[in-house]
């Protein structure tokens, strides 16, 4: 009873009878990145892409250079360029799935399935040892894999090296671009859109434009749209399928864009790389048909520039409408109001002044001859 009495709260003890505090804990100091996870990052992954790239690059010269030096037959070219890349092939898949996932397995996957494409082209496009349709279904089969195995392995050298290197394989290997070869560059395409709508890469969407952009500009000089300085263009293939193929990548372009938030309708910010890829996507499609149906009426020009903007307005109305992703539809109809706007603005433009986007002296015309036109437009 005593001692209850005597006690003394702590708050209105002395100071000298306080009860010593515990000091807190110093912070933890920090922690450099150790000798065994830095070995780890640039001995393992970072050594492993710049060895696939390095060796993908030494396969696709090697082929080119037994093309120019003629080594051997085309027949035992394309037997042992096939051979290599499945073996490549095997022993990747035999050694992720026996010996765990080792850098060095995926690393020899990424190498194989460009090799096994560019082998593909070759043999269609350059020899004609098989038929096109042969090579085409054999391609979609070797995209197909490459899909399956980046998106199992969740792997980014396979759908870095492996993905892009198919979709530069054609002009890598030096096939002729024609029509047959630009097919082999949409399915090669197609494969890196099959693995966006699994895997939010966006540098993969950004990486499929810039590889394939400037294939289908390739495509369109041989196909006789474009010309350099003062050469007489002289079209070889039909307006109609020139269009469709443009129009059919920028739905790929499209689909690699957001493919991804309409697969998992997701809600969240659309990425940057998402933004850029429709709009640069939708300008290059846009001006390239332009420059297609320079010399064609204008009627066929603004049926263009106003087609692509309605398909903006009602993909854009219909994401909206539907609750799809608000952000992707707000995109797609300030996308079609700007094309509208070009549309019109050229058409008054060449109501005043007897020319536009369509006319001769146009704007995307870049050398124009002071003699007068020499053919058709599309002139660099």
């Amino acid at each position: 009873m005593n001692d209850e009495s005597k006690y003394v709260p702590p708050a209105f003890r002395p100071p000298s009878e306080q009860p010593p505090r515990q000091a807190a804990p110093p912070p933890p100091p920090a922690n450099p990145i150790s000798r065994i996870e830095f070995e780890r990052l640039f001995g393992g992954r970072v050594l492993a892409w710049i060895g696939g790239l390095a060796t993908l690059l030494g396969v696709i010269f090697l082929m080119r250079s037994a093309v120019d030096s003629s080594w051997f037959t085309e027949e035992i070219r394309t037997i042992l360029a096939a051979l290599g890349s499945l073996s490549l092939l095997a022993l990747g898949v035999w050694l992720h799935e026996k010996k765990g996932h080792l850098e060095v397995a995926r690393m020899a996957v990424a190498v194989a399935l460009p090799g096994l494409y560019a082998t593909t082209v070759i043999a269609t496009q350059s020899y004609d040892l098989i038929s096109p349709v042969i090579g085409l279904e054999a391609a979609a089969l070797v995209g197909a894999l490459g899909v399956f195995i980046a998106v199992r392995w969740s792997s980014m050298l396979v759908a870095s090296v492996g993905i892009l290197g198919a979709l530069a394989a054609p002009i890598m290997a030096g096939a002729a671009m024609d029509t047959g070869t630009i097919a082999f560059v949409a399915l090669a395409l197609a494969a890196s859109v099959g693995v966006l709508l699994w895997q939010r890469w966006n540098w993969l969407a950004l990486g499929a434009f810039a590889v394939s952009a400037p294939q289908l500009i390739a495509w369109l000089y041989e196909s006789g749209f474009i010309s350099l300085f003062e050469e007489t263009t002289d079209p070889n293939e039909p307006v109609l399928l020139v269009l469709a193929v443009l129009a059919g990548f920028w739905v790929l372009y499209a689909a690699a864009a957001f493919g991804y938030e309409l697969r998992s309708r997701d809600d969240d910010s659309l990425p940057v790389p998402s933004w850029l890829l429709l709009l640069c996507s939708s300008v290059f499609v846009v001006l390239a048909g332009c420059v297609v149906l320079e010399g064609e009426s204008n009627l066929a020009l603004d049926a263009w520039i106003f087609g692509f903007a309605a398909v903006h307005l009602l993909l854009g109305g219909a994401a909206i409408r539907f609750g799809v992703h608000r952000e992707i539809g707000s995109l797609l109809t300030g996308g079609g109001i700007a094309l509208a706007s070009i549309g019109a603005a050229n058409a008054f433009r060449r109501a005043d002044s007897g020319c536009g986007l369509g006319g001769h002296g146009s704007r995307i015309r870049l050398h124009v001859d002071p003699r007068g036109p020499r053919g058709r437009a599309g002139t660099l």
